[in-house]
C-alpha cells in the first residue's frame, strides 16, 4: 500500500494533514488495483472564525490552520478484487 507517496505495510494507521487531499493506491500481484483521493471540507470551527473576524478581527489567524479543515473520510478499507 502507497499513502501519500510512501509505501506502508498493511494494516497500517498513519496520521495525516487535515488540510491536505490524501492519496492511497493499493496493489498486489494477481488482483485489480486500488487507487483513491480523499478530500477535505471547511468545518464549523471555520464558521465560526468567519463569524468572529466580520465581528472582531481576531480570530482570522484561526482561517489559516488546518484546524478550520477535516479530511472528507478517516476511516478506508481497502479491498483488492481478484483479477
Amino acid at each position: 500500500m502507497v499513502v501519500n507517496g510512501q509505501r506502508q505495510t498493511c494494516p497500517v494507521t498513519i496520521e495525516a494533514p487535515r488540510n491536505r487531499e490524501l492519496s492511497v493506491e493499493g496493489y498486489k500481484d494477481g488482483y485489480l488495483p486500488y487507487k483513491r483521493s480523499i478530500s477535505y471540507h471547511w468545518n464549523g470551527t471555520f464558521v465560526l472564525d468567519v463569524i468572529g473576524t466580520v465581528l472582531f478581527l481576531v480570530p482570522v489567524i484561526g482561517l489559516m490552520t488546518a484546524g478550520c479543515k477535516d479530511l472528507d473520510e478517516t476511516d478506508i478499507m481497502v479491498i483488492l478484487p481478484p483479477k
